[in-house]
């Protein structure tokens, strides 16, 4: 949960500096922009604490004997949430976009910033594939206990 704290603060540390380092110019736009950035941490945080007690419950006390509340517990758990997740993120970043397009700066991107860029780029990747695989390895996943059509 401190991981989910300190990404929210992050964006915003980006944001208000994305702000703050623009050329002196109109400043209409940060209302939406704080707007943008309440509803994607809400939903962001929303997603974490879903996730925490559904799969609390469903690694708990479900399995594939279970009764089928399980599957309702399993789909909050691995879609629900992801879902919520993902619309929460997207906000963030949306938010910093936005914040570049809105407020430009007039210095170009140093050899430094696209190493810090790329190092970024290759950890996010790196944990998604890890996630994805921990999902597949511990036969957990939504394919696996959300019922699908036809098959009751």
């Amino acid at each position: 949960m401190v991981l989910g704290l300190c990404t929210v603060l992050l964006y915003y540390l980006v944001t208000a500096h994305l702000v703050r380092d623009a050329r002196p110019r109109r400043r209409e736009g940060l209302l939406a922009l704080g707007a943008l950035f309440t509803a994607g941490a809400y939903l962001y945080a929303l997603s974490l604490g879903d996730h925490e007690v559904t799969n609390y419950l469903h690694g708990r006390f479900c399995s594939e004997s279970l009764p089928p509340i399980c599957r309702v517990v399993a789909f909050d758990d691995d879609v629900f949430s992801d879902a919520v997740f993902l619309a929460g993120f997207t906000l963030l970043n949306t938010t910093v976009m936005l914040a570049q397009f809105l407020f430009p700066t007039d210095r170009a991107p140093r050899a430094w910033d696209n190493v810090l860029i790329t190092v970024n780029a290759l950890f996010i990747g790196a944990g998604i594939t890890a996630n994805v695989a921990f999902e597949k390895a511990a036969g957990r996943g939504a394919l696996s206990t959300v019922p699908r059509p036809g098959r009751g």
